[in-house]
């Protein structure tokens, strides 16, 4: 019980906290990522898989990490892990597609309230989480 109610004080900061000044105008999407981070564990123990084969890229300039889907294979709704400590929600990634996350929108999961950029942290290690499980990402490499 202590735990629930200090995930939603967090999730009340975060979003208190956010550059307009009012809860209101904080966008879905953005609620619903805090939510999710405030909430997630990183499940551990990735695996690799002839069916997902992504490759990231981390340009720390532009502060974005893009995710090539390489395979014929669409991938679903995932979560992002990247250091084993920052999510993100996908909706998923098309065949021979990408998706890029903005290093901001990579949020703390658990009771931590920073992101990737905030902290000042490049991308070292990058896996996403599907409905099978947790599977590694190749890279990241570095752009520019």
């Amino acid at each position: 019980m202590f735990r629930y109610g200090m995930t939603l004080m967090l999730a009340g900061g975060l979003l208190a906290g956010c550059s307009t000044g009012e809860v209101a105008r904080v966008e879905d999407e953005a609620r619903e990522q805090i939510s999710y981070a405030a909430t997630a564990k990183y499940p551990g123990q990735a695996r690799t898989s002839d069916a997902i084969k992504l490759t990231a890229v981390d340009d720390p300039d532009g502060r974005t990490l893009t995710i090539y889907n390489v395979t014929d294979n669409a991938i679903g709704p995932s979560t992002i892990w990247v250091n084993g400590a920052f999510v993100y929600r996908i909706s998923g990634i098309a065949p021979r597609a990408a998706v890029q996350i903005s290093h901001a929108e990579l949020l703390q999961a658990g009771p931590g309230t920073g992101d990737l950029k905030a902290l000042d942290q490049s991308a070292r290690k990058v896996e996403i989480e599907t409905a099978d499980g947790l599977f590694t990402v190749q890279g990241p490499s570095r752009e520019g």
